[in-house]
């Protein structure tokens, strides 16, 4: 608990300056689920014989579907320039997009409100 309490004490109270970490770590976020996933599915292609992917996960400590999720986020976005600075949420959030919506275009649009989502023919209730 002490330890916890020495990293608050190091903070900036600088609302700009904590404002851009949070940032920072938010895109290092989502670089890392790119990254695990990658290395998710490569265990899974090469490494294990059948049926051990889902014991080895618990090593990992990862159940069945984050699991799918990562390396379906990799699948979908890896090739995405941009969405490598995507938050982890939004990733997560565009792997319900219809296979129709090009990923690539998705990702270098703003979509901050919900009639963004709409002129992508999406419903306004998407996310």
């Amino acid at each position: 608990m002490s330890e916890v309490m020495a990293q608050t004490a190091q903070l900036s109270a600088d609302l700009p300056t904590i404002t851009a970490e949070i940032n920072a770590y938010k895109r290092v976020a989502g670089e890392a689920i790119f990254e695990i996933g990658r290395r998710l599915k490569h265990v899974k292609e090469n490494d294990l014989a059948h049926g051990q992917y889902i014991e080895w996960l618990r090593s990992v400590d990862f159940d069945r579907k984050t699991a799918a999720r990562f390396v379906q986020s990799y699948g979908q976005f890896a090739d995405v320039t941009t969405s490598r600075h995507l938050p982890v949420g939004k990733i997560i959030e565009m792997l319900s997009l219809p296979s129709d919506i090009d990923r690539s275009d998705f990702v270098s649009q703003p979509h901050t409100h919900r009639e963004d989502l709409s002129r992508l023919g999406l419903p306004s209730n998407f996310g």
